[in-house]
């Protein structure tokens, strides 16, 4: 997670959390209503939305 947040910081891409995104869905309805489940989804499976683009230099082997 550390390498998204250095890429974030640099501005390269935006990270949301599963709150954040409970919050842009409570803004449009509509949107809400077609994401279901998404935001339990996400906090179960410990996830996040990355938008942007990630560079192929930061994409590696993770561990287990």
């Amino acid at each position: 997670m550390s390498d998204l947040q250095t890429l974030e910081a640099e501005g390269k891409i935006k990270i949301y959390t599963s709150e954040q995104v409970k919050e842009i869905l409570k803004a449009d309805k509509k949107l809400a209503k077609k994401s279901g489940d998404a935001v339990q989804i996400m906090r179960k499976n410990n996830e996040v939305l990355v938008h942007g683009e990630i560079p192929s230099s930061s994409i590696g082997c993770c561990k287990k």
